[in-house]
Formats: C-alpha cells, sequence, structure tokens
C-alpha cells in the first residue's frame, strides 16, 4: 500500500474530488500512492456535481475518473489508514479531529498544509519528529509529523476583512464550500482547490524525494 492520503468536504462531490484528481495528476506516480476523497456530511453516493466533472473532464483522466466517482463518507475506518488527512475548511478539519481524536496531529486543511510546507523540510526538523514518533518514521507520516510541529511556528495569513466591517472575511486555511453560489464562484472554489492540491502534491513529492525519507511506518499512536 502506497502514501495514504485523504481529501476531505462536506458532501464528496466538489472540493474534495477535484482535489482527488489534481494530486493524482501532479504525483509523479499515482499508482504508489493510495488516494482518496470523502465527504463529512455524506448519505448517499452521488456523483460529482455537473460544475466540478466539467472542470476535470478536460483531460483523459479527469473525465473517467468524473464518471466513475460516486460519494462517500469520511469514516474512522477510511481515515484511520491514512497518512495524512486534508480538509477543505477548518470546521471540517474540526469535525475529522472529533471523529478520529488519533487522527489530530496528522489532519489539516490542504491551504494549511501548503502554507506550513512552503519551506523545504530540515535535517533538524525531521530528526525532531523522528525522536518523538520513532527513529523508522518516514514516508509521507513523516512529512505529515514535520508540518504538525510548524504548527504556531509558521504564521498563517489573517482573514480579511467582511464586506461589514466588524466581520472577518473567509479563512485564509478554507477553501470554502460555493457550490449554491453564483457560477462564477464556485468555479473560483474549483480552482483553489485543484491548484492547492497541485502545490501539496509537489511539495510532498519534494520531500519524499529527499534521501532516506520516502519508505516506513506511521505513528505508533495512530
Amino acid at each position: 500500500m502506497g502514501a495514504g492520503v485523504a481529501f476531505v468536504c462536506a458532501a464528496n462531490v466538489c472540493r474534495s474530488p477535484v482535489m482527488e484528481v489534481a494530486f493524482r495528476q501532479t504525483v509523479r506516480d499515482a499508482t504508489a500512492w493510495d488516494i482518496v476523497s470523502a465527504g463529512t456530511q455524506v448519505t448517499r453516493a452521488d456523483r460529482m456535481c455537473a460544475v466540478a466533472a466539467r472542470h476535470v473532464g478536460t483531460t483523459a483522466v479527469g473525465a473517467t475518473f468524473a464518471a466513475g466517482h460516486r460519494s462517500r463518507a469520511a469514516t474512522p475506518d477510511l481515515l484511520r489508514s491514512r497518512d495524512i488527512v486534508l480538509g477543505a475548511t477548518v470546521a471540517e478539519r474540526r469535525r475529522l479531529a472529533v471523529l478520529v481524536p488519533a487522527l489530530r496531529e496528522r489532519t489539516f486543511t490542504v491551504r494549511e498544509a501548503v502554507l506550513l510546507g512552503a519551506e523545504e523540510a530540515t535535517i533538524d526538523e525531521i530528526a525532531a519528529a523522528r525522536a518523538v514518533h520513532g527513529a523508522d518514521l518516514s514516508g509521507l507520516a513523516l512529512y505529515a509529523a514535520v508540518l504538525d510541529a510548524r504548527r504556531g511556528v509558521v504564521p498563517m495569513p489573517e482573514p480579511s476583512r467582511g464586506i461589514l466591517p466588524w466581520r472577518a472575511g473567509p479563512d485564509p486555511r478554507d477553501i470554502t464550500d460555493r457550490h449554491t453560489s453564483r457560477l462564477a464562484r464556485h468555479h473560483g472554489a474549483i480552482r483553489l482547490a485543484e491548484s492547492s492540491a497541485q502545490e501539496f502534491a509537489q511539495q510532498a513529492q519534494r520531500f519524499l524525494d529527499m534521501p532516506g525519507n520516502r519508505r516506513g511506518r506511521r505513528p505508533s499512536h495512530a
């Protein structure tokens, strides 16, 4: 089984499947990864929304994926087997942490993971992660441990001002659900989901390409 990553949104018909497709098409060999998407509010198996399906359907891989995709629930069993779990928003990240508390250290929003992973991991960071979780920790689980250690250290951007001066705008760590918004805003959310997953894939691939980081195990408490 390859490195395990799960992309999670609410309904698993728009943001998270778009992230899954983008990630699959960006990593060097998607068959070496264990990639899924899921939703925190899924009650039935639905197709991708038409807007998202058209967006990913411009490539053969995306069109095949969209035709076969059916939404699935983000269950504890599905999540526990992942090295890293990436939610679309902070609210969804919190739901996942409540659902499987042991996953807190390796659950992020995808934008948060990208911001935390902007700088290449140092030898000291890798050594510190292994000191906590075990000397043989490596692969994507090691990368998640490095990102987790950066929380509270790497500054996150502040929310912009909202339309009303006393109300904050969207959290920069979020990819907000625009499924029922105007088409332009919906497209914007889809493009952000796509580009964020691509950025994360590039960062994770860079980390795994570092000598000694590719193979290993998950943290012992998983």
